[in-house]
């Protein structure tokens, strides 16, 4: 039994590795990235929160030293959250910023350049299609929360969007119809 169990062993586990080695380095991230989490924060050190997303996902996860110097303090209660969402709250509340550079995922204190142009790079073609006309920061400076509502709202606009209505379900109030008595006498 045990020279029949050794060798399938070992030939799952090379297999396993060449499926691994075959994936990219993009599709490995966001497969660490979709794991769930659940966890409760309080008064957390960012950089061990780091940690322990990065031992619990296989990411590699880098501090701005800066970030690391002043390391705030992190409170969040998540269920079932997948990673790269919570990374997302995490930077949020801590007013951070991640992205991803170098096959590993930097928590800095400001986006790069690159990432705030390709943003309103973004928004920039999806108004063009639409034919909204928008108005975007100076170069350098990055988009506001309140910005990015500003141009939605001007764009559901244009869309002319109307939600859609549910109707209620049909309710008899105590009314039988084999009968038409409400107390079934």
């Amino acid at each position: 039994m045990r020279n029949i169990l050794f060798p399938a062993l070992l030939m799952t586990l090379i297999l396993s590795q060449s499926v691994r080695a075959q994936q990219s380095w993009e599709e490995r991230m966001l497969l660490q990235l979709s794991k769930r989490m659940t966890v409760d924060l309080v008064d957390a050190k960012l950089s061990d929160v780091c940690g322990m997303v990065a031992q619990f996902t296989g990411a590699t996860i880098i501090l701005d030293p800066k970030i690391k110097k002043d390391d705030p303090t992190v409170n969040l209660r998540v269920n079932a959250m997948d990673a790269g969402t919570f990374i997302k709250w995490m930077t949020k509340l801590t007013s951070t910023y991640a992205e991803v550079r170098d096959h590993a995922i930097f928590i800095t204190d400001k986006p790069s350049e690159e990432v705030v142009e390709e943003e309103k790079n973004e928004l920039t073609i999806m108004a063009a299609t639409m034919k909204v006309e928008i108005d975007l920061p100076p170069k350098g400076v990055e988009l506001t929360d309140a910005d990015r509502i500003k141009i939605a709202l001007k764009m559901m606009d244009k869309e002319n969007y109307k939600p859609t209505d549910f109707p209620g379900p049909d309710i008899g109030i105590g009314i039988k119809e084999n009968n038409g008595n409400a107390f079934g006498k």
